[in-house]
């Protein structure tokens, strides 16, 4: 299993988390304590160049000064599925804002990929996570094909 495989199969126990069945339910919660423990552990390990933090809290600054206001003259938020940003009137003149800002700050920028990249290569390595597994009779009776697909990396039988 790879790290960045964790944060799948935590989604995958989480849809069966409520299922009856004592063993079932050990095993799904044993997993999810495990899982969630590990990726703390990676999340908290990633690195941010300090420099560029600075350039986020500047662009942040800058973003906000070009946001539409609404009546209350609070920043309007637009949600798209990619996430949610501020809307602006004229998106052209907030890139050329923020593209000059990138340039002032693009040795943080730059430093600040190196350590994505890696952060990116650790959650590509494969890990030696031990697995909680269940046995296929203790499955509960409502647990539906695709939850046993998501989950099949538990599910053993004798």
């Amino acid at each position: 299993m790879k790290n960045i495989e964790l944060k799948t199969f935590l989604n995958s126990l989480n849809t069966v988390k409520n299922l009856k069945g004592a063993v079932f339910a050990y095993a799904v919660g044993k997993n999810i304590n495990k899982v969630t423990s590990t990726l703390k552990e990676l999340y908290e390990s990633r690195e941010y160049d300090e420099g560029f933090k600075l350039f986020q809290e500047k662009r942040n600054e800058l973003l906000l000064g070009f946001a539409k206001l609404d009546e209350d003259e609070k920043p309007i938020v637009q949600t798209t599925p990619q996430g949610s940003s501020y809307e602006f009137e004229d998106e052209a003149e907030v890139e050329a804002a923020v593209n000059s800002l990138v340039s002032e700050h693009q040795e943080a920028v730059d430093a600040q990929q190196v350590l994505d990249d890696d952060f990116k290569t650790l959650m590509d390595e494969d890990i030696d996570f031990e697995i909680h597994k269940v046995k296929v009779e203790a499955l509960p009776q409502d647990i539906t094909g695709a939850q046993i697909a998501s989950i099949e990396c538990m599910i053993f039988e004798e």
